[in-house]
């Protein structure tokens, strides 16, 4: 399947409602830090968002104009990478921030900050190229678009 920008934006909006919300809810009552780990959630959507486009416009220039699911997990990884930079480097200037830090702790912990990215993460990749065939057999052949 060749995913167009608004089947990319429905489809992540979909798989981090079904997948993600839940599992980062359960994330943080396990482990504590129910707000952090919900703004993590949606700083990691947002920055999905916007990089889909950036992810539409490479995909053009292929030959082929396919995003293969290694593709798919590169994006997976930068998205990651993005975002370990963000809280790890300026969230110690968010917690200078007003009101900002009821939101971040004091010392993030790596090893809960990649588990719950991977948690979240790779259950929405398989979904996306297994699941999402079942849920809806239409999907692929309409780039990705649920409506």
């Amino acid at each position: 399947m060749t995913p167009t920008l608004l089947g990319r934006w429905q489809t992540r909006v979909f798989l981090f409602a079904l997948w993600g919300i839940p599992v980062t809810l359960l994330f943080g009552l396990v482990f504590g830090g129910k707000r952090y780990t919900m703004l993590v959630l949606l700083t990691a959507f947002v920055i999905g968002v916007l990089l889909d486009v950036l992810y539409t416009f490479l995909q053009r220039l292929r030959w082929n104009r396919d995003w293969p699911p290694m593709f798919v997990m590169m994006t997976g990884i930068f998205e990651f990478l993005v975002l370990l930079v963000l809280f790890f480097s300026l969230g110690r200037l968010l917690l200078e921030v007003p009101g900002w830090a009821r939101f971040i702790p004091r010392q993030p912990r790596l090893r809960l900050f990649l588990m719950h990215y991977l948690l979240v993460w790779v259950p929405m990749f398989l979904m996306m190229f297994g699941g999402m065939h079942v849920l809806s057999p239409k999907w692929r052949f309409h780039g990705g678009q649920w409506l």
